[in-house]
């Protein structure tokens, strides 16, 4: 249906609601609404919600305050997790057994290979070492223990090289020689370390 050449559109009295057209054209709109008591009423309502939407617009919130309670939800969230305290008490891993420490076992694993153990409360970590072909070092490894999901090496450099277990806490990674810390972790922010591991 074609809208009537007289009739204002919608979009023109929105325009108008806005203070978006010229004085001219304002005049000349609000004289032809005049005329017809339902589009006085249609405009009334147009700019009551053009009112609406504007002031929304003008009390949006500031960026710098959405950044501050972003920054309160980040700290809320660390608060609920285990402190730093928490985390370390009793979080060292003790070794149990080193094929480097052993005399009758030392070299049956080749030059670089060796084998060692660590255990903490409720997480054993065995891991066996051998030289690979470009000159670094293959670590395998097995994490025993309910609820561990990733281990984390960091070395010298102090870049992680971090890597997910998978569903018998197996993983393999390849490493350079050098002295590494080691972190398992896993859910509730749980997590032990190793310290010292040297490779090889």
């Amino acid at each position: 249906m074609t809208p009537n050449p007289e009739e204002p559109t919608i979009e023109r009295l929105v325009e108008l609601a806005r203070g978006k057209v010229s004085a001219k054209d304002a005049a000349a709109l609000r004289a032809q609404l005049a005329t017809r008591p339902e589009w006085v009423e249609a405009f009334g309502t147009i700019d009551r919600l053009a009112r609406v939407l504007d002031e929304d617009a003008t009390d949006a919130v500031p960026p710098e305050a959405t950044a501050r309670a972003r920054e309160l939800g980040r700290r809320l969230a660390l608060r609920a997790q285990p402190g730093m305290v928490e985390r370390l008490a009793g979080a060292v891993a003790r070794l149990l057994r080193d094929t480097r420490l052993d005399v009758a076992t030392a070299g049956l694993r080749g030059q670089g290979g060796f084998a060692c153990a660590y255990a903490a409360d409720g997480l054993e970590v065995e891991l066996e070492c051998t030289e690979d072909r470009r000159g670094g070092f293959r670590i395998e490894g097995q994490v025993t223990g309910a609820g561990w999901t990733t281990i984390e090496f960091r070395g010298q450099d102090d870049r992680p090289v971090r890597m997910s277990l998978d569903s018998d806490g197996m993983f393999v990674i390849s490493l350079a020689g050098g002295t590494y810390e080691a972190c398992v972790s896993g859910a509730a922010g749980r997590s032990v370390r190793i310290e010292h591991l040297e490779v090889p």
